[in-house]
């Protein structure tokens, strides 16, 4: 690394007006070998010592290798340097003219000699390369990230559509064809042709914003009206260097949108080890990225020895993270994996303000999504919404939410973009009681396509959140909260014959469940939390007629109701012994799976605890039941089974929490049970029997129990069982 001099360039000075240190002494003194303050161009290229002997005007580097020894002044690099960027920004407003032109079928492809233009860029990247070295922090082969703010004129930009691995040359054939442009289902299905700053994608603007008419359709529809084109200049009015996103006010944003570099990244063989691990592990499960597209890109990046961008630097840390973090179960020292793996997400972290306000592009929302599939698995679903929420925000500025054609894009990428909107519209907002980010009835995109590479659990668990959307719009939303009873009984019966249609299409496979490690705990691990998902929608579908019921219970007989009260009440018990059962069948899921700190175990910890409470709920309503002895079983089981994970817990102390309350739900269930028992055998003349239930729970439930709950299978903490 040149010291603070070195580092903003060398300079050619007259030996006339060089410092006295420069000239020799005395004739009969022997030359003094002096280190010159300025080096030559060829020293600094190499990066090595320029010194300068006696009198002589060339360094001895260059004597020795008889080449011309040449120095530039500073002022010559500065103006050699304005002129190389401001031609590139003219090549970058020509570039963006002639794309607007042919999106609107003004002009020909024919017509540009784009071959020509790449030669000419390839040229003066070259001539540039020893020029642009002095005005950017080298950064050393692990990636350490110097800067959170991506440079302006870097090609180091990353760009997921140019290196996907399906990357055709001939790609842009299909541009012509844009100029008689076909009408698809309607007219704001159109993507818009401009880009507000180069860090993003192209902007989606929806049929309620009057931008929309900036879309490939509006622009035609103009030309044909008015046959003017001039009003495409102001689209490109403004090169990369008027962007307003680099001109916020330096003595607010400045430390706003720095980077901190927590952790180096490890070195290169360990990197590309972490990051097989990841696509084998967790991308399986929430293909977050298109393995072959980031492995490309990765090593280009390694090629560089640079990462200025924010996005990228935010991926690969977040990628490292979660490698880690599934990594945990199987380490020998799962302390030092843990703290690794925090803070290359904290790495990641530090250009959230970056990737929030700054950027719009697929990069960025990956990377955002990776951090909340982290948190989530971490911290509980609280820390996870903001960024969550981010992250889907980002998607609507794309228009990812839009089934709206996108010729210049690859079929991987399209495929692409379409997971990351449905990782993004996750119903991770519905376990926290909040609405979901996205709308039900605002988004028209397909469901992801199956992939032979990993199991279907992804498409499974999209199409078992769009069910869970719409649970909480008719039922638990503002408006289905003032349903009737009528209306509600309906809701619940037509969401439970959807919830039955998917588990029938879908069968749970539970021959992995007792596989420790390699792919078949995977999909083993997959199938419990999609079962978990679907027992939990269950619930909560049949857990509002029960809370009305118990409101129409609690207001007394004084109050009118405009229903029939005993109908309500065989409605909300039938609801009852789904409710009932969905949580038993979750907890007898429970006893089967592998326990201990392994991998995502900790998303699934909100799913228990609702089984546990159900139960619990269910024991206070009536002790008299025939499965009572069952459920406190399976209260202790789930005690013990959260008393496992305090170990590794940290400073949550979630399952800490869980443990504790579960040990007092099945005190105070069983207190309940042993004082019911007494009462009926301190009544001699007691003809009590226990409660018939109706047939409805063979009806509604998911069948009869044909197995009891067995005892814990588990007695100590495990790591890897």
């Amino acid at each position: 690394m040149q010291n603070p001099i070195h580092s903003a360039g060398a300079s050619h000075v007259p030996m006339d007006e060089r410092p006295a240190v420069w000239k020799s002494g005395k004739s009969n003194e022997a030359p003094i070998r002096k280190r010159n303050p300025l080096a030559c161009e060829w020293c600094y290229k190499k990066k090595i010592r320029c010194e300068v002997e006696g009198s002589n005007t060339a360094c001895v580097q260059c004597i020795r290798r008889n080449i011309n020894c040449k120095f530039t002044s500073r002022k010559e690099k500065r103006e050699a340097l304005k002129r190389t960027q401001y031609v590139k920004a003219l090549e970058e407003r020509l570039k963006r003219t002639e794309t607007l032109l042919r999106a609107a079928g003004i002009l020909d492809e024919a017509s540009i000699g784009q071959e020509e233009l790449h030669d000419e860029d390839d040229d003066l990247e070259s001539e540039s390369e020893v020029e642009c070295e002095d005005e950017e922090d080298s950064v050393s082969p692990n990636l350490s990230r110097k800067d959170g703010q991506a440079k302006t004129h870097k090609p180091t930009s990353i760009s997921t559509a140019k290196l996907s691995d399906n990357i055709d040359s001939s790609a842009s054939s299909d541009i012509p064809g844009r100029r008689h442009p076909t009408h698809c289902k309607s007219d704001y299905q159109q993507i818009p042709v401009f880009k507000l700053d180069h860090r993003e994608e192209s902007r989606y603007y929806g049929r309620a914003s009057s931008l929309s008419i900036l879309s490939r359709e509006g622009i035609e529809w103009i030309k044909n009206k008015t046959g003017d084109t001039r009003f495409l200049n102001y689209l490109c009015s403004y090169s990369s260097h008027d962007s307003p996103w680099d001109y916020w006010r330096a003595d607010v944003f400045h430390d706003l949108f720095a980077c901190k570099v927590f952790r180096p990244l490890p070195s290169r063989a360990e990197v590309f080890s972490l990051v097989k691990d990841f696509f084998n592990t967790s991308n399986r499960l929430f293909p977050v990225f298109h393995e072959g597209t980031f492995m490309q890109l990765l090593e280009w990046q390694y090629t560089q020895q640079t990462c200025t961008d924010a996005a990228w630097w935010a991926a690969i840390n977040i990628i490292l993270a979660l490698a880690y973090e599934y990594r945990i179960s199987d380490s020998i020292k799962p302390e030092k994996d843990r703290e690794r793996a925090w803070l290359y997400f904290k790495n990641a972290m530090s250009v959230f303000s970056e990737l929030t306000m700054r950027r719009t592009d697929l990069l960025s929302v990956q990377a955002l999504l990776g951090l909340a599939i982290f948190l989530r698995g971490n911290s509980g679903t609280q820390s996870a919404l903001p960024v969550l929420t981010a992250a889907m925000r980002s998607c609507h500025r794309m228009g990812l939410h839009r089934d709206i054609p996108r010729p210049h894009l690859q079929r991987v990428e399209v495929e692409q973009r379409r997971r990351v909107f449905w990782i993004a519209s996750n119903s991770m907002c519905v376990r926290a009681g909040s609405s979901p980010v996205q709308n039900v009835d605002d988004f028209d995109v397909g469901l992801p396509e199956v992939d032979e590479h990993h199991p279907p659990f992804f498409r499974q668990l999209c199409c078992l959140t769009v069910i869970k959307s719409r649970i909480y719009g008719k039922l638990y939303s503002t408006k289905g909260l003032q349903r009737t009873p009528e209306e509600v009984c309906q809701m619940v019966k037509d969401l439970h014959a959807e919830l039955e249609e998917w588990k029938n299409e879908n069968p749970f496979d539970n021959s992995f469940l007792h596989q420790a490690e390699g792919d078949g705990f995977l999909l083993g691990f997959a199938s419990v939390g999609l079962q978990f998902v679907y027992y939990n929608s269950l619930i909560m579908t049949h857990r509002v007629p029960l809370l009305l019921h118990y409101y129409a219970h609690r207001v007394g007989s004084e109050t009118q109701f405009h229903f029939d009260p005993a109908w309500f009440g065989e409605q909300s018990k039938e609801s009852a012994i789904v409710c009932v059962q969905a949580a038993r069948d979750t907890l007898k899921l429970v006893n089967s799976m592998p326990w201990g700190d392994i991998a995502w175990i900790w998303s699934l910890l909100y799913y228990i605890f609702l089984a546990v409470m159900t139960l619990f709920v269910n024991i206070l309503r009536d002790s008299k039941q025939p499965n009572v002895r069952e459920d406190l079983q399976s209260l202790n089981m789930a005690a013990t089974f959260f008393t496992t994970l305090i170990p590794g817990d940290g400073p949550y102390n979630y399952a800490k929490f869980m443990a504790r309350m579960c040990t007092n739900f099945e005190r105070i269930a069983r207190t309940v049970v042993e004082r019911s028992e007494k009462a009926i055998k301190t009544r001699p003349d007691s003809t009590e029997k226990p409660p018939h239930h109706s047939p409805g729970e063979q009806g509604q439930g998911h069948g009869k129990r044909t197995q009891h709950n067995r005892e814990p299978q588990h007695q100590k903490p495990s790591k890897t069982s």
